[in-house]
C-alpha cells in the first residue's frame, strides 16, 4: 500500500484494518503490518507499506476472497 501526506504539515496516523465480508473475517490472519504502530509523514511525503495476511486452514471453500480497507486516523498522543 502507498500512502501520501497531501497536507502542508506533518501528520502522525494510526491505521485500522477493516475486513469484508465481516462475517468471514475470522478466517483471515494478519501476519505482519508496519502500520500497527503510528506512522509519521512529513508534508508531501509518500511511504509504501507491505502487509501480509494468511487464509487459515479451516477456511470454508465458499470463502474465496476478502477486501481489506485501511482506515487512517490521527494519532493524538
Amino acid at each position: 500500500m502507498r500512502a501520501k501526506n497531501v497536507s502542508g504539515h506533518e501528520v502522525t496516523t494510526r491505521v485500522g484494518h477493516r475486513i469484508a465480508p465481516e462475517a468471514d473475517a475470522s478466517f483471515l490472519a494478519l501476519l505482519q503490518c508496519p502500520l500497527l504502530l503510528p506512522a509519521t509523514f512529513k508534508p508531501g511525503e509518500t511511504k509504501e507499506f507491505v502487509s501480509e495476511y494468511l487464509f487459515l486452514k479451516d477456511t470454508p471453500e465458499r470463502v474465496t476472497a476478502f477486501r481489506v480497507t485501511y482506515e487512517f486516523a490521527n494519532d493524538r498522543r
